[in-house]
C-alpha cells in the first residue's frame, strides 16, 4: 500500500464564480427531487393497488398438477423446486452436483484499488486549500480497476482485461409440474459450493491455464502470496429447494400477472409460504421503498435548496467563521424548507392519487385545529 498527496487551491474570486454554477445545479436538484417525489406516490399507490388487487384475484392451486381451468388466473403454488440433470459450465468444465437448478461462477481478479480522502479547509479572504490523499493497495476484486482512471498510474498498473462471472440456469426446472422461468430461477437464494474436478477443468476450452487450488480455480504462481493479475474463479450452486411462487398460469409455466391496476406480479418466497404472507412482505416491501425514496427525495430538495445560496456563503466566506456560520443557518433553514416543500408535493401527490384518502386527512386536519380552538377558548371563558 502506499499513499499519493495533492493539494489544490482555490482563490475566492474562483469559487465566487462556481458558486453561481451551484445556483443552477441548485435549481436542476429542486426539479428532480420534485419529480421523484411525484412519481414515487404515484408509483406506491399502482403497487399498492396491484397487490390488492392480486390478492382479491389468486387461487392456491397444487404443485403436483396442471388444472386447465386456471389458465391466466394468477396462481399460488408451493412445492420443491428442482431439475433433471445437473448444470455445466462449457468454459471451465464444471458440473453442478446432479440434480440442480443454477450454477454460478464467481471471477474475482488480485488487482490495484484507489480510494480518495479530500479535506478543505477556508483561509483568511475566502480562498480554499484541499489535501487530497490517494491511497493505493491491492485487493480481490470482482470487477475490473482501470489503472487509466487513478490519479497516479504509474506503478498501479491492472490487466486490462479478465475472464467474466456468469451464471448457468437449468432449463428442465421445475416446481412440481409447473416448468421455472429464469426471472423465478435468479429470486433464489439458497447456494453451496461446488468443488471442480482438475481433469474436467483441464480438458475444458478456458480451464488449461488454471489449476484447482482450495475448492476453486487459480491462475497465479503462489495463492498464498497473489500477485497483480492473479486470478480465482469460485462456483456455487443452488440445490433442489422449497419454494412458493405467486404469477400467471400459463399453460405448464408461470409469467407475470397484468393487473388493471398496472403493476405486472411475479414473486417468488423461499419455503412454504402462504399467499396472504407473500402479498404481506410485498406490501411490507413498497411501503419501506416509499419512505426510502420520499427520504431520497427530501436530501435532494435540501441539497438544491442550499445551493441557491451558494455565493451567500462564499461570499461570506472572506471571514471564515462567518462563512461557518452563514453556512450553518443555510444548511438548517434548507432542511426545513426542504421539509415543506417535500410535504406540500407529496400531500398535492396524493390529493391526485389518492383523492379520497386525502379528503379524509384534510378532514381530520381541520377536525384536530377545530377541536383546538374550542378547548383554547373554553379555557379563556374560565
Amino acid at each position: 500500500m502506499d499513499q499519493f498527496t495533492e493539494t489544490t487551491s482555490e482563490s475566492w474570486f474562483g469559487r465566487l464564480g462556481n458558486s453561481f454554477k451551484q445556483v443552477v445545479f441548485g435549481l436542476i436538484l429542486i426539479v428532480v427531487s420534485g419529480v421523484l417525489l411525484w412519481w414515487n406516490e404515484g408509483r406506491a399507490v399502482t403497487t399498492a393497488r396491484s397487490l390488492a388487487e392480486g390478492q382479491s384475484a389468486v387461487v392456491n392451486v397444487a404443485a403436483d398438477k396442471v388444472d386447465t381451468a386456471n389458465e391466466g388466473k394468477l396462481v399460488h403454488v408451493s412445492g420443491e423446486a428442482t431439475s433433471k440433470g445437473p448444470v455445466k459450465d462449457p468454459d471451465y468444465g464444471v458440473t453442478s452436483p446432479n440434480p440442480a437448478l443454477m450454477l454460478e461462477r464467481k471471477v474475482e481478479m488480485f488487482q490495484w484499488a484507489e480510494e480518495k480522502k479530500s479535506e478543505t479547509h477556508t483561509k483568511v479572504g475566502g480562498g480554499t486549500e484541499t489535501k487530497t490523499t490517494y491511497t493505493y493497495k491491492t485487493e480481490w476484486s470482482t470487477t475490473l480497476n482501470k489503472s487509466s482512471d487513478f490519479k497516479q498510474p504509474q506503478g498501479h498498473d491492472n490487466p486490462q482485461t479478465m475472464p467474466e462471472g456468469h451464471t448457468f440456469v437449468s432449463d428442465s426446472a421445475t416446481l412440481g409440474a409447473f416448468k421455472l422461468n429464469e426471472t423465478l430461477l435468479h429470486q433464489i437464494k439458497a447456494s453451496q459450493p461446488v468443488s471442480p474436478e482438475a481433469k474436467n477443468v483441464e480438458a475444458s476450452p478456458q480451464g488449461a491455464a488454471f489449476r484447482v487450488v482450495s475448492g476453486g480455480l487459480y491462475k497465479g504462481t503462489d495463492p498464498s502470496q497473489p500477485k497483480v493479475g492473479d486470478i480465482r474463479i469460485t462456483f456455487t450452486y443452488v440445490a433442489p429447494t422449497t419454494i412458493s411462487v405467486i404469477a400467471q398460469q400459463a399453460g405448464e409455466a408461470f409469467q407475470p400477472y397484468q393487473t388493471k391496476s398496472g403493476d405486472a406480479l411475479q414473486m417468488l418466497s423461499m419455503g412454504t409460504v402462504s399467499a396472504q404472507q407473500m402479498f404481506k412482505e410485498a406490501h411490507d416491501a413498497n411501503n419501506m421503498l416509499t419512505w426510502i425514496l420520499r427520504g431520497v427525495g427530501w436530501l435532494l430538495m435540501t441539497i438544491g435548496i442550499g445551493s441557491l445560496f451558494s455565493p451567500l456563503t462564499t461570499f461570506a466566506s472572506v471571514l471564515p467563521f462567518m462563512g461557518d456560520i452563514l453556512g450553518f443557518g443555510v444548511g438548517l433553514f434548507a432542511m426545513v424548507t426542504g421539509f415543506g416543500i417535500s410535504a406540500i408535493i407529496i400531500a398535492l401527490a396524493w390529493i391526485a392519487y389518492r383523492p379520497l384518502v386525502a379528503v379524509g386527512l384534510l378532514a381530520a386536519v381541520v377536525g384536530v385545529v377545530f377541536l383546538a380552538k374550542r378547548m383554547a377558548a373554553g379555557r379563556q371563558a374560565a
